[in-house]
């Protein structure tokens, strides 16, 4: 178990790292190559599709995963009605999502936006059956297949947008290479899948019992974490500003992708551990990726902080500079986003849904009250400030609530016995 969960850390780091540098290229690319005003218009129209795809994703993944990970004899049923499930609740996304543009926009102050939106959002139906090939990889514990369908994705957006920005459809082309990309992970993971047939339809009530509350939770965590953007475009208007402040969240990102890593590589272990009562095996489990998380993401965050106005210049230039506060503050909140983050997954992989998505309304309702009260005062650094006490006050709760599940009725129980 030890030698599986450090290989599929590292085999999921490696497909979060492209996916990180494909990410943190295709920024700098367009941050130098379109100006920051429509950098910033891109950044918004990406974030809010985005979050609505990736709360999805996470959802759809954990679900599948949890069930694959539990029965594993059904892993090609769990497939084949995961990717009917998800074909039709996309096509319904995509509808409302289209439709709504105009008023999303309104509510940002800027209807100029409403077309951006539209485009990108054809990307909601391909998006939706990318997490069902990752959380059939996961749930079999095949990290490799599943780092894999991510590095195919990352690699075709980061080709796509630069070829179509460099060939003159600017902004247009950057949102329509984003929202293809999708089909290459599909297309891998179709490839890489088992051939086997499945024996049965799966029950699709079952996934999207699971799925629903993973999604609440995933949708509560990016708003909670991207809400600050959404209020400096709202609050502030200024595309410029918000612009610099998305260059900030993006450079902050780099901790939390070493984090993604490590609780996907945990989540189908934890899921087996609680599943069949191995109670010392959870407790080991918790410890190794504490250890890591102190090991490696700690310092990264750090470093991030202390060299904001330096990483800055190098990578996205002297205009940006201006973001490096709001840097400094993101780097220091991205040490709590990850705890909370590595909680939440332990915690759902223990069956806690409910109770995670709970814990993350207190999160977003915390973000979004000092946001309000932050930005108007003190600009950019009042989003970064405001992200950071959020979730502090979550991953000490979460952190609460693991240990007392781990380690505290396990005491109780020996002390009944």
């Amino acid at each position: 178990m030890k030698r599986i969960l450090l290989f599929g850390t590292f085999s999921l780091f490696i497909a979060n790292i492209v996916y990180m540098l494909s990410g943190y290229g295709v920024n700098i690319f367009l941050a130098k190559t379109l100006g920051a005003a429509n950098y910033g218009i891109y950044a918004i129209t990406i974030s809010l599709v985005s979050l609505i795809s990736i709360l999805f994703i996470s959802g759809s993944q954990g679900a599948i995963s949890l069930l694959i990970s539990q029965k594993k004899n059904n892993a090609e049923s769990i497939k084949k009605s995961g990717i009917k499930l998800n074909l039709f609740i996309g096509v319904l996304v995509f509808i409302v999502y289209y439709l709504c543009a105009d008023l999303i926009a309104i509510g940002l102050n800027d209807s100029s936006i409403a077309l951006y939106i539209k485009i990108s959002s054809i990307m909601i139906p391909i998006f939706f059956l990318y997490p069902v090939f990752l959380g059939y990889f996961n749930g079999l514990q095949k990290y490799n297949k599943q780092s894999l369908v991510t590095i195919s994705y990352s690699i075709t957006k980061f080709a796509t947008i630069i070829f179509l920005v460099l060939s003159g459809f600017s902004l247009f082309g950057a949102i329509i290479g984003f929202a293809l990309a999708p089909l290459a992970a599909i297309v891998m993971g179709a490839y890489l899948s088992e051939k086997n047939k499945a024996k049965k339809s799966f029950e699709y009530l079952k996934i999207l019992k699971l799925a629903i509350p993973i999604t609440v939770f995933s949708f509560l965590f990016e708003s909670a974490f991207t809400f600050g953007l959404f209020s400096v475009k709202a609050l502030l208007i200024e595309n410029g500003l918000t612009g610099l402040y998305n260059a900030a969240l993006q450079t902050s990102r780099l901790p939390y992708y070493l984090t993604m890593a490590l609780a996907g590589a945990l989540f189908p272990i934890i899921s087996e551990s609680f599943s069949n009562n191995k109670k010392n095996e959870l407790k080991m489990h918790l410890k190794k990726s504490l250890k890591y998380f102190i090991i490696f993401i700690l310092p990264l965050s750090i470093i991030l902080s202390l060299f904001s106005k330096q990483i800055l210049k190098i990578f996205f230039g002297n205009e940006f500079i201006l973001a490096s506060e709001s840097l400094f503050w993101l780097a220091i909140s991205s040490i709590f986003v990850s705890l909370f983050y590595i909680f939440c997954v332990v915690l759902i992989a223990m069956n806690k849904e409910k109770e995670t998505a709970l814990i993350s309304v207190i999160v977003l309702v915390v973000s979004v009250i000092l946001n309000f009260l932050l930005i108007p005062v003190i600009g950019i650094k009042g989003a970064s400030i405001a992200t950071g006490i959020s979730f502090f006050v979550g991953s000490i709760i979460c952190g609460i609530n693991v240990f007392r599940i781990v380690f505290l009725k396990k005491k109780s129980e020996k002390s009944n016995d």
